[in-house]
């Protein structure tokens, strides 16, 4: 079966690659805003052609025979719907309904994600990339240019051919132009893997240094970093956080907060009804108080969540 959902995001990406120069630092905000707004969509079309490869009917929201037998089944359907006449002075969007305005009810990025996740595990390990690049793309949307957070869309653009190799290599499809050499990606994971090791062995020297010092001085250390602690465990207005929680920092061993964001919601029966629940998280910040260590980049929190689910 053709997948219109794959040939659309194979557009779409090439779109953002033609954009992105070798040196994605040395490009400035306006430079960026085209090529990461094509890769959000080009994104949200690869979603899309996951779940078609499993059934088609996933990609729409509302899946009743009434609403979707004459779109998936548009030759075979005996009765199709006609268009409703329109009229010309009235706008509204409830005014059109038919074959056409149910076909657009599809799925949103954030949704598409949630259920591609499920059938895809490049979906599942990089979701905080994935979600990163949604916000970054709302933003655009939705912000003036001067709230934008440059850094922000220079670290997503920089993870963009790793992320689509990534992809190619699992569905084996081609969707962008470059060819990543035969030991690219392992380098690329075996380069992330060493780099957050260094950080970790750096704030635990650090960590083993105050201890060192005397006794006084060390306890008024602790105290201000249990009360930094608590602190933010209650401030969530961190990079767009919806909560937080703490862990065991993996540099000392104390306690260090993680900051997520909710990914989407879904109803679960607990055994006495139905509660809304997070669908999914992804990590935004992690940072210790004690010894200092700090995580914000979505690949390296992608991997921290690998290796915490790995434990």
């Amino acid at each position: 079966m053709n997948n219109l959902y794959f040939e659309k995001a194979r557009k779409l990406l090439q779109l953002a690659e033609k954009n992105i120069k070798d040196d994605i630092n040395s490009m400035s905000l306006d430079e960026m805003i085209t090529p990461v707004l094509f890769f959000a969509l080009g994104m949200e079309s690869l979603f899309k052609g996951i779940i078609y490869k499993v059934n088609v009917l996933f990609t729409y929201k509302n899946t009743d025979f009434k609403s979707i037998a004459p779109i998936v089944y548009k030759q075979q359907y005996q009765h199709p719907y006609k268009e409703p006449k329109r009229d010309e002075n009235d706008s509204s969007k409830d005014k059109i309904r038919g074959e056409n305005s149910m076909a657009t009810d599809v799925l949103t990025f954030g949704e598409s994600l949630l259920r591609a996740k499920c059938f895809s595990t490049v979906s599942y390990k990089n979701k905080a990339t994935l979600f990163r690049l949604k916000n970054i793309r709302d933003d655009i949307a939705h912000k003036t240019l001067d709230l934008l957070e440059e850094q922000k869309l220079k670290d997503i653009l920089g993870q963009f051919r790793y992320l689509i190799f990534k992809y190619e290599e699992e569905l084996a499809e081609k969707f962008i132009s470059a060819i990543p050499r035969p030991t690219e990606l392992s380098e690329r994971d075996l380069e992330l893997e060493t780099h957050i090791s260094d950080l970790v062995a750096l704030h635990k020297n650090k960590w083993k240094e105050q201890k060192q010092w005397e006794e006084q001085k060390q306890e008024e250390s602790l105290k201000k970093a249990r009360e930094e602690t608590f602190n933010r465990l209650q401030d969530y207005d961190i990079n767009g956080a919806d909560g937080a929680y703490t862990i065991r920092c993996p540099a000392c061993s104390n306690e260090a907060v993680i900051w997520f964001q909710v990914g989407g919601w879904v109803e679960e029966f607990n055994g006495f009804g139905y509660e809304t629940v997070p669908a999914t998280t992804s990590l935004v910040l992690l940072n210790c108080c004690f010894c200092g260590f700090r995580i914000d980049k979505t690949e390296e929190l992608d991997w921290f969540d690998k290796y915490r689910s790995s434990r």
